[in-house]
């Protein structure tokens, strides 16, 4: 049925895919019958397993709910999915994805400092999994913020 744990991965992808086609609502419905079924089917957030896959579907949840404007449940979701992922130890991969889109809420929202902050950690992560993509990403990310920052300064020094 559509309540077996099994189906995690699906409604994950399906979640993706919605969001790729601008259907948050209904992206925003996926994930959170993902949660409710791993959280009724025994998930244990002290599972090691469990909290990882909690931690990266929250993680797209903070993606979605930043597209739909809501930035006070993206940052709560960003929030608890790094708090997740870091006590796992299980996916840097994600914990870097996670802590970068966090940087792009706190910068959208002119928090330079601790977007700052956010894309440093997954900086380092990125270097450490050697994916040049990623790293250009966050690279490219941390260019933004201190380009906001020198505007910032040249606008109020005149």
């Amino acid at each position: 049925g559509d309540d077996n744990r099994e189906l995690h991965p699906t409604m994950y992808l399906i979640s993706i895919a919605m969001t790729s086609l601008s259907d948050s609502e209904s992206a925003l419905a996926w994930l959170t019958h993902s949660l409710a079924v791993l959280s009724s089917n025994g998930g244990d957030v002290e599972n090691v397993k469990d909290a990882a896959t909690r931690g990266k579907l929250l993680s797209q949840m903070g993606i979605v709910y930043e597209k739909m404007g809501d930035h006070k449940m993206a940052f709560s979701c960003f929030q608890e999915s790094i708090q997740l992922l870091t006590s796992t130890h299980r996916d840097d991969r994600e914990l870097s994805n996670a802590l970068n889109s966090m940087g792009n809420l706190l910068r959208s929202d002119s928090n330079n400092d601790r977007a700052l902050d956010c894309y440093d950690k997954s900086l380092t992560i990125r270097d450490q999994l050697g994916d040049e993509l990623m790293i250009a990403n966050t690279k490219n990310n941390i260019g933004a913020v201190l380009a906001a920052v020198k505007d910032q300064r040249e606008w109020i020094c005149g």
